[in-house]
């Protein structure tokens, strides 16, 4: 029998004898192919581009198209040239068989045809072909591979990347309905990310949150299981063991039903498991072949790999708020998922300096630990909260002191009102601290807050072994110097911060309420390293 697929190959004999025709359609439709037959090679060549047989036959003398022209042809189209041929003849001799070979034919048989040879022939060539195809797939199969993980690592938001791993899995791997259920890794819970190709929550449920389904996929859980091979999940129509409860997943195998399940496991390398997919219903409605089962594992091994991309994103997006605040590490973490960090630019920003009063003092008498843990820690901790929820950022701690920006890594013109605002509340949260000192240490701890606005470099400084989001500037010494000559308790601002600050308010009268804040003047003052005197105001709250 010459089968290559479960319809049996196709096979195309052109010749212009129709006895020819009839006797080798009945020779090669006993031995199991389909057989299709063109008049002349002018009817071949349209035959075989509208659909491609898996082998030509081909006679040589033919009206309108001769073989040899034909074969030409043939081979010079890039989508039907791989279709082997077997050129037939009645001519002889050593020159018939170099002109057929040097058009392009694969094989060359005399007429009249000997039976078993041209069988033997057929069946050679339909192997070859048989490879080809299976090549040729499987470089399908990498491009599109390639295809799907260029947009996967392109999703770095967990419910994107969850909702773009089922649409590319419908899109692309031959099934109608697919859903990913994702790990939890506390609870050990299996939860619905993303669904595609179904349209009704009802439906959703029914494939998701049955009870007969949903034990099956939590018993895939159990160390028996080997999590890294596909598994059905059988339909709930079979009958269930009452004992067990229900019918445990299995292995894919000849059991394959179209309403089964298919569920494949979301492991990334190292073995770190993040969920299943899982497929019903097929386009074509047959069981998936090895070859398909094992594109799904890639493509499956390729989602988890993003998962857990998406995961080291997060991580590092967590990180960085830790240091930055959230709004300046959502943009750090971006620029470095996009490559290089962005070069440092220069800016307008406004510059705020805390600094604790009586420290020195306090120091002596505690430990070091005692220090941390009990004073720098709680300040640092509760500053910082306020700071954030102020969108601004931290740019570092100084011994007893805060350093923090507003307005980077953008601006969004409220900057100085915001800053001003900030800095009264960090005042107001530490007035529960300095209580509390007061009662456990015995010592009065005081803090001042100084406030400046100019332009600066802003951006990643230093070196290839370390680098450091900060600002550079004559703006940050005089934000500092400011906070040198503000007293306990109070917040001083530069003239030219206030100016900005009123002139927002006055451009958005509803924002008032967001920042109630007032001004008093003080003389003007010479600080050192600014280039004479700066007009000072203490900064209020507008009550």
């Amino acid at each position: 029998m010459l089968h290559n697929s479960a319809k049996g190959p196709m096979i195309l004999v052109a010749d212009d004898s129709r006895e020819v025709r009839r006797n080798l359609q009945k020779l090669l439709e006993y031995h199991g192919c389909r057989v299709c037959t063109a008049d002349d090679g002018q009817e071949a060549l349209e035959a075989i581009r509208r659909h491609p047989p898996d082998l030509v036959l081909l006679d040589i003398n033919m009206p309108r198209l001769d073989g040899l022209a034909t074969v030409r042809l043939l081979k010079a189209d890039r989508d039907v040239c791989h279709i082997p041929v077997i050129l037939l003849t009645a001519l002889s001799g050593a020159e018939s068989l170099l002109h057929g070979l040097d058009a392009g034919a694969d094989e060359f048989l005399a007429k009249p045809v000997d039976e078993p040879e041209l069988l033997a022939r057929v069946r050679s060539l339909l192997r070859i072909k048989q490879q080809h195809d299976r090549l040729r797939d499987y470089q399908d199969h990498l491009a599109q591979l390639l295809h799907i993980s260029e947009q996967l690592l392109t999703r770095l938001e967990p419910h994107q990347l969850l909702t773009a791993i089922v649409d590319l899995a419908t899109a692309h791997l031959g099934f109608r309905r697919c859903i990913v259920t994702v790990l939890d890794p506390q609870t050990g819970i299996l939860k619905v990310g993303a669904v595609a190709g179904v349209s009704d929550r009802k439906t959703v449920t029914a494939l998701t949150r049955t009870t007969y389904r949903w034990a099956a996929v939590q018993a895939l859980l159990r160390p028996e299981y080997r999590i890294s091979e596909s598994y059905l999940i059988p339909d709930e129509t079979p009958v269930r063991n009452r004992r067990n409860g229900h019918k445990p997943a299995i292995p894919v195998g000849n059991e394959w039903r179209p309403q089964d399940n298919l569920l494949v496991p979301l492991r990334a390398a190292g073995g770190t498991l993040y969920g299943f997919l899982s497929f019903d219903t097929p386009h074509d409605g047959l069981r998936p072949g090895v070859e398909q089962i094992q594109l799904l594992e890639l493509f499956a091994h390729q989602a988890a790999g993003a998962m857990q991309n998406a995961q080291l994103y997060a991580d590092l997006h967590h990180q960085y708020a830790r240091y930055v605040g959230p709004v300046v590490a959502a943009q750090l973490t971006a620029r470095t998922a996009a490559g290089p960090p962005a070069p440092p630019v220069e800016q307008d920003l406004v510059v705020l300096f805390s600094d604790l009063r009586g420290f020195t003092a306090l120091s002596e008498g505690l430990s070091p630990q005692e220090l941390v843990n009990e004073v720098l820690n709680p300040y640092f901790s509760h500053m910082t909260d306020v700071i954030v929820a102020y969108d601004g950022m931290v740019d570092k701690f100084l011994g007893d002191g805060i350093m923090a920006l507003f307005g980077v890594p953008q601006k969004r013109g409220d900057e100085a009102a915001r800053a001003i605002t900030a800095a009264l509340a960090m005042q107001e949260a530490f007035q529960p601290l300095q209580a509390e000192w007061h009662a456990r240490l015995g010592r009065d701890i005081g803090m001042g807050i100084g406030l400046a606005s100019g332009k600066a470099i802003v951006g990643s400084i230093g070196s290839a072994h370390r680098m450091e989001y900060t600002a550079i500037g004559s703006v940050v010494n005089l934000a500092s110097r400011v906070t040198d000559l503000t007293p306990t308790g109070q917040v001083w601002a530069t003239g030219e911060l206030k100016l900005l600050a009123e002139n927002y308010l006055l451009a958005h009268p509803t924002a008032g309420p967001r920042y109630p804040i007032t001004f008093r003047p003080l003389m003007p003052t010479t600080i050192k390293g600014t280039g004479g005197m700066q007009s000072l105001y203490v900064c209020l709250v507008n009550r």
